[in-house]
């Protein structure tokens, strides 16, 4: 009879923490959408605001550019993060790449975005960074444009922003730095989590830094952050092959 009692316990226990897990589930989904469909609006409503200055002035100006470029940044951030999420088992695709070339495009596409925001994008090479690497470039690249997406989000205006990249033995470094207002000790392990945002304010749907630790881990390697109230430093490292 104990034993029977016993298994019943168990198992009601079981079924309730599946039952929690499942609610928690549906919550942060829920919570993700909105964020997601919140972002969205934003983003279009950026390309609307450009296109009927267009319309009013019957000219394009540098100003409607940046913004078009802003609107469509942000909807291509949260498309990507999107299809991340749905991923139930992401893979790497390595091959020969040019890491002068990766950069350069993820600067370029995140130009629009911190010209919007007012800072600048400062790009640092340095000479023990090897030029030819067998990696993932996509995974690299989701990697680095969340990190400049965050920055460019809590930088003042007139800041810059730097993105250091360095040589590390079989591994390569990745610093990008900001002049935000930092984060506090007590919430920076949990800021790799998924759903998590310091500011519900910001535009963001909490995936960001979730998708980069996965895709850092994917690539051998982890990111880590130090801050203070001046600003932080993201890095994450990976393992490359320089070729």
């Amino acid at each position: 009879m104990f034993r029977l009692f016993n298994l019943v316990f168990t198992t009601k226990a079981s079924l309730l923490r599946q039952l929690e897990e499942k609610e928690k589930l549906i919550r942060n989904n829920t919570r993700f959408i909105r964020s997601w469909a919140h972002d969205q609006g934003t983003a279009t409503n950026a390309i609307n605001a450009a296109v009927h200055f267009i319309e009013d002035r019957g000219t394009i100006t540098q100003s409607d550019l940046e913004l078009l470029k802003t609107g469509i940044q942000l909807l291509r951030d949260g498309s990507s993060n999107l299809i991340d999420l749905l991923k139930e088992k992401p893979t790497t695709k390595n091959q020969f790449v040019d890491l002068v070339k990766i950069l350069g495009n993820v600067v370029q596409l995140y130009t629009g975005l911190a010209q919007f925001n007012h800072v600048n994008i400062v790009l640092q090479l340095e000479g023990s960074a090897p030029v030819n690497i067998y990696s993932d470039e996509l995974m690299i690249q989701r990697i680095l444009g969340n990190l400049l997406s965050n920055a460019i989000k809590f930088s003042p205006p007139g800041e810059k922003i730097i993105v250091r990249v360095y040589g590390e033995h079989k591994y390569l470094l990745f610093q990008v730095e900001d002049k935000g207002p930092g984060i506090p000790a007590e919430r920076r392990r949990e800021i790799f989590r998924p759903y998590v945002k310091l500011d519900e304010s910001k535009l963001g749907t909490g995936l960001g830094l979730a998708i980069c630790r996965q895709f850092t881990q994917l690539l051998g390697g982890d990111i880590a952050v130090q801050s203070t109230d001046k600003g932080s430093i993201f890095s994450f490292k990976i393992k490359a092959v320089n070729v």
